[in-house]
């Protein structure tokens, strides 16, 4: 079996999703998550045995949506979850450097570090992690997770969690926290999946609270 899953949690996202899913390779085992799409994500048919599609029965917001996908694969045979957007933020490309990464330096949290975000309050989060952890790009969501860790810190994160408080989890335990240079592409007329731009960027504001 493969050591790494890829897990893509998406919402109204079926063209972007249909060119990720094509441009990755066949020997990569993947989970999209849909979260209850209207534009029938949950129809799509691909020729791959290592393809699985779960779909929720109503909308559960981005990180309840992967945390669930974490709870399903926490007890798997898998090394690690390489968590990718299905947006097309993300290069495909980087699959592959994050996976030698991986195979190399063995880090027990991967975090994809974007030259250029999306939103100006993505870019303050940085710093500030930048600042207290070395951590320059907590919000991305092209991540990959050692499973044996995150079986553990799973145990301690509830469901009104962002994903940056399993990246505190895991400093706190003193788990190995690497950071690797990714592409990502700037959307100009982005739609956020958590919420409203303006709602979005509250939230992803109050995580500096969890610095203070």
């Amino acid at each position: 079996m493969s050591k790494n899953l890829i897990i893509i949690p998406s919402f109204n996202e079926k063209t972007s999703l249909l060119k990720i899913l094509k441009k990755i390779k066949n020997k990569n085992y993947v989970l999209v998550m849909d979260d209850c799409s209207t534009d029938d994500t949950s129809k799509i048919i691909q020729n791959r045995k290592k393809l699985r599609i779960i779909s929720n029965k109503k909308n559960y917001g981005y990180e309840k949506n992967l945390l669930k996908a974490f709870r399903k694969v926490i007890n798997s045979n898998f090394e690690y979850v390489i968590t990718f957007d299905a947006d097309g933020e993300h290069d495909f490309k980087d699959i592959e450097k994050i996976k030698k990464y991986l195979k190399i330096k063995k880090p027990d949290l991967l975090i994809g570090t974007r030259a250029k975000k999306n939103r100006f309050a993505e870019s303050v989060v940085g710093v500030f992690f930048k600042f207290f952890y070395k951590l320059e790009d907590p919000l991305s969501g092209f991540k990959a997770y050692r499973i044996d860790k995150l079986r553990n810190v799973m145990k301690e994160i509830k469901n009104d969690f962002y994903l940056v408080d399993i990246i505190k989890l895991f400093l706190k335990k003193q788990y190995k926290v690497d950071s690797i240079k990714i592409n990502s592409n700037i959307f100009k007329k982005r739609i956020a999946r958590v919420g409203s731009n303006f709602k979005a960027s509250i939230k992803i504001l109050k995580c500096i609270k969890l610095l203070i």
